[in-house]
């Protein structure tokens, strides 16, 4: 298994080819060490008081891992405030992560004492990838 954290680019070369250099370059990694999982978190904004988040949470119950594969959050998202937002804006990151096969491995974490924006990242989701089959499925070689 293998544990993958963000990413940065400039945003001279944020494009579609450049995401798939990144993906390319895991796949390669994971196929020369024989790793078959990939897990890491996507982030939802707050910016909005978490309602989009809301309504991510309860978009994705139908990717959730089964329930021994589960993780907890020590600070989870407090979503019983919060009413849902009425429209559906799915992360294009997580909408990605869900289109090749990810599955969502449990609540998302918040960090309620963060002095951070809330517009960039407020709720992170643990994701896990069957990792070699998803990566083919979305074109990286490896």
């Amino acid at each position: 298994m293998v544990e993958v954290g963000r990413s940065c680019v400039h945003w001279d070369y944020r494009s579609g080819s450049t995401i798939l250099l990144l993906w390319a370059g895991m796949a390669h990694y994971m196929k020369a060490g024989g790793y078959s999982h990939l897990i890491g978190c996507a982030s939802v904004p707050l910016n909005d008081g978490g309602q989009t988040a809301a309504r991510v949470r309860l978009d994705v119950q139908s990717y959730l891992t089964d329930p021994e594969y589960r993780v907890f959050p020590h600070h989870p998202f407090p979503f019983d405030r919060i009413q849902p937002a009425a429209t559906r804006e799915m992360p294009p990151l997580l909408k990605g992560y869900l289109r090749i096969g990810s599955r969502i491995c449990g609540e998302p974490a918040w960090d309620p004492t963060s002095t951070a924006p809330t517009s960039s990242c407020g709720c992170r989701s643990p994701i896990c990838i069957r990792a070699m089959q998803a990566l083919r499925a979305s074109g990286c070689p490896g």
